[in-house]
């Protein structure tokens, strides 16, 4: 069969389609994690009858898309680098939930700077600061700036889907 999903034979390999789709996959959970989030935030925003309708601070819904979208692509990521499937998990928990806040932890400790917030999946989670400690965060450390930490976030989704197509494309199946 000459005919392929995403084009003639000549323009994508059926091993660079076969990770295109997984990619795919991986958007349309995050979309649907999204939309998740929205139905989740009108229904309780409709609970509470004292406020009216607003669409300010819209652009965390944005984030919170991109935020799901690098999470999910690190782990595409590490599932092509490791292929067990019980390893892949194992690392990508062991690095999401523990590695990266330590290492957070120790160049904003021994740096003295807020370097730790430039980190792969530190960097989706600056965006969307926690309510309740956003007061006291922006007294103790300068909030980051929004547009530095969007450009940072897109740099490195733009590096998982690069590494995890050439990681696919150059492995023998």
């Amino acid at each position: 069969n000459d005919q392929y999903m995403f084009g003639p034979a000549f323009l994508v390999a059926p091993v660079t389609e076969f990770i295109l789709v997984k990619i795919m996959v991986a958007l349309l959970l995050a979309v649907a994690s999204t939309v998740m989030v929205i139905i989740s935030a009108a229904i309780f925003g409709f609970a509470d009858g004292n406020t009216s309708f607003s669409i300010d601070n819209l652009e965390y819904i944005a984030f919170y898309l991109l935020q799901a979208i690098s999470y999910i692509m690190v782990a595409l990521l590490t599932a092509v680098l490791f292929k067990r499937g019980g390893l892949a998990i194992g690392i990508y928990f062991l690095y999401s939930l523990i590695i990266e806040n330590v290492i957070k932890g120790l160049l904003n400790f021994k740096a003295g700077t807020t370097a730790g917030r430039y980190l792969p999946l530190q960097s989706t989670d600056e965006l969307i600061p926690l309510p309740i400690l956003k007061n006291v965060q922006n007294q103790i450390v300068a909030p980051p700036n929004q547009t530095v930490m969007l450009v940072v976030a897109l740099v490195y989704l733009s590096a998982y889907i690069f590494f995890t197509i050439r990681k696919f494309e150059t492995d023998d199946l």
